[in-house]
């Protein structure tokens, strides 16, 4: 039985590289459970996976013993995990309704973003999950049925939306400065996250953001 899952996927068949980074492979919790680390090579990423029975008791503790401020300090590692990890909830992920409407995920999801406010520095921006795992924590989603249309639309308030993300863009901030990021390529994450949310395109904070102000 294990709390937290990690495994590398790659995007090609290419010859995997080996981890560079000095980050023990596995690590022995409290428990104990054994938690398997493994950095992504250039051209893969790592897939972090809640195992159905930690959602259920929402119990995250796995994870932040792994991802623990202590452990994310190497400037190297955060590089290579920079928009590079892709979130799986067992059983849930593919559930066709959407997991951002179940009560389970609901609670799961907003307590451990509490804990742990830092998705978007690490999600991969290129799949649906991180939007979803998002609208799990808003309060007051909005399920609209129209005719034709076999799947529900969700809507939402956007100030919930820029509520939720107030923490998020103060830890993306102290995480790409950690990473030696350099403030240019920061803004730019932080622009493609507000995209990717289909924030309003005039909205974006350009006061935490300089380097984007005429955009």
């Amino acid at each position: 039985m294990r709390y937290l899952r990690l495994r590398r996927t790659a995007e090609s068949t290419s010859k995997q590289k080996t981890n560079p980074l000095a980050l023990p492979k596995t690590m022995t919790a409290t428990n104990p459970f054994q938690f398997l680390i493994e950095a992504p090579a250039d051209d893969s990423f790592v897939e972090v996976t809640f195992p159905y029975h930690t959602i259920t008791h929402n119990d995250f503790t796995g994870f932040l013993k792994t991802f623990s401020w202590e452990r994310l300090h190497d400037p190297a590692l955060l590089r290579r995990l920079h928009g590079r990890v892709r979130f799986r909830f067992e059983f849930f992920t593919q559930d066709p309704a959407g997991f951002e409407r179940l009560p389970v995920m609901r609670t799961f999801l907003q307590d451990w973003h509490h804990a742990w406010p830092a998705w978007f520095f690490f999600a991969d921006l290129s799949e649906e999950v991180a939007r979803r795992m998002t609208l799990a924590c808003l309060p007051n989603l909005l399920f609209v049925e129209r005719d034709g249309e076999r799947r529900q639309r969700i809507a939402y308030h956007k100030s919930d939306m820029l509520t939720f993300m107030s923490g998020e863009w103060l830890f993306l901030q102290t995480m790409a400065m950690q990473a030696h990021l350099g403030f240019p390529a920061a803004a730019a994450r932080a622009r493609a996250v507000w995209d990717y949310l289909e924030l309003p395109p005039n909205g974006f904070p350009t006061h935490r953001w300089p380097t984007y102000a005429t955009v």
